[in-house]
C-alpha cells in the first residue's frame, strides 16, 4: 500500500467549522507518516495522537464519559486482514484436511505440520495448496498468535453472552461465552459495520436440533466476524445452514452435512473435515470502514484495538452519526468520507 501523503496516494483530512473539540487519543501508529499527517491537519482541534497497540485489547480511554461518541477507523487494514499470513485460506489445519464430495473452496488450502490432504479432487479450490512448507508455517504462526491474543482479550474484557446463541443480536465488539450452540431456536443477528469477536471457552456446535440461522444487517460482513473456539467446532451437525464468519478452533473443525461457510476454517492443532460437499467462501477483511460507537461504561469502548487503528473521540453529547463533524478521506482505500 502506498504511503498516504505521497503524490500517488494523498491523505486528505479536514474538520469543518461546526466541529466540536476533537482529539485523537494516545499511542504510536505503525505508519508514522499517517500519524503526522492527521495530527498536523487536525491540530487546531486539540489532536493528541493516534492510537495503536502492540497487541489487540479493549480500548480504555479513561477521560471518556458515558454517552460520548467515538469513531473507529482501521486505517492500517486497507484490504489486509488481522489474520496476517493466515488470511485468504479457505482451510488451514494442523494434522489433516479431509473432504468428501464436490466441495468448492474459494481460497487457499494450508496444512502444517501435517502432510495429508485428501478429497481434492473431487473438491476444488481457487487458490494455492501449501503443505508443510514455509508459507503454511507462517500462516499457522499468525493464526495461532491471533487466537491467543484475542482469546486473552475476550477473557479479560469481553462481554459475557448466553451460550445459547439463538435469538441474540450482537453489535460490533468482543464477546465471550461457554460451549456455544446455534440450533434453530431463532436467528443470531450481527447488526452494524465493524469487527465481531466471539470466544467460546470450549466447543461450538451448530445445527444439532434445528436449522442454524445467522443474519447480517446494518453493514455487518462475514469477513469481519471471528469465532475463537476453545476446543473443537462442529457446524451443520444435524441440519444445514449458512455459517457467517471465520472459525479459528484450538483443536479441530468438522462440517458434518455441508452447506455454506462465508469465512475461513482454521484448526490450530487438529484437523479440518468436510464430511459432505461444502461451499467455503473466504473473504478479505474490508478495512477502512468507520463505525460510530457510544461509550457504554465510563472510559471504556468495547471494541478491540490493533496496531494502526485510529480512534477519534468526538467529545459531545449531541453528535449526529449520520452527519458527523469530521471528514477524513484517504484514497489508499478507494476514498472514505466520514
Amino acid at each position: 500500500m502506498a504511503l498516504p501523503n505521497s503524490p500517488i496516494n494523498p491523505l486528505k483530512v479536514s474538520a469543518p467549522n461546526r466541529a466540536p473539540a476533537i482529539k485523537v487519543l494516545a499511542g504510536a501508529l505503525s505508519n508514522s507518516r499517517v500519524a503526522n499527517s492527521l495530527v498536523n491537519a487536525l491540530g487546531a482541534y486539540s489532536v493528541n495522537g493516534i492510537i495503536a497497540t502492540s497487541t489487540s485489547q479493549t480500548v480504555n480511554f479513561g477521560s471518556l464519559r458515558v454517552g460520548d461518541w467515538v469513531v473507529h477507523i482501521p486505517l492500517s487494514s486497507g484490504g489486509s486482514s488481522p489474520l496476517g499470513n493466515a488470511a485468504g485460506y479457505g482451510i488451514l489445519a494442523s494434522s489433516t484436511i479431509t473432504n468428501t464430495g464436490s466441495s468448492v473452496i474459494t481460497g487457499n488450502l494450508g496444512l502444517y505440520p501435517g502432510t495429508s490432504i485428501t478429497g481434492f479432487p473431487p473438491g476444488t479450490y481457487t487458490g494455492v495448496e501449501n503443505i508443510a512448507n514455509g508459507a503454511a508455517d507462517a500462516a499457522m504462526i499468525d493464526a495461532t498468535a491471533y487466537f491467543k491474543t484475542q482469546s486473552a482479550n475476550a477473557i479479560s474484557h469481553g462481554t459475557a453472552i448466553s451460550a445459547t446463541l439463538d435469538g441474540q443480536t450482537l453489535t460490533p465488539g468482543v464477546y465471550k461465552t461457554g460451549a456455544g450452540s446455534l440450533n434453530g431456536g431463532g436467528a443470531l443477528t450481527f447488526n452494524g459495520a465493524g469487527t465481531y469477536i466471539i470466544y467460546t471457552t470450549s466447543t461450538l456446535i451448530t445445527g444439532s436440533s434445528g436449522t442454524p440461522v445467522m443474519t447480517l444487517s446494518g453493514g455487518a460482513t462475514a469477513a469481519n466476524i471471528f469465532w475463537l473456539v476453545g476446543s473443537s467446532a462442529t457446524i451443520n451437525s444435524g441440519h444445514t445452514g449458512t455459517f457467517q464468519g471465520n472459525v479459528i478452533a484450538e483443536a479441530s473443525i468438522t462440517d458434518t452435512l455441508g452447506g455454506t461457510v462465508n469465512g475461513g476454517l482454521i484448526a490450530l492443532t487438529g484437523a479440518v473435515t468436510l464430511s459432505a460437499a461444502s461451499v467455503i467462501n473466504t473473504e478479505s477483511s474490508s478495512g477502512g470502514a468507520a463505525s460510530f460507537t457510544t461509550v457504554v461504561a465510563n472510559g471504556i469502548l468495547p471494541v478491540a484495538a490493533v496496531v494502526g487503528d485510529l480512534y477519534l473521540d468526538l467529545h459531545t453529547t449531541a453528535l449526529d452519526p449520520t452527519n458527523p463533524p469530521v471528514r477524513i478521506e484517504y484514497t489508499s482505500n478507494g476514498g472514505q468520507e466520514f
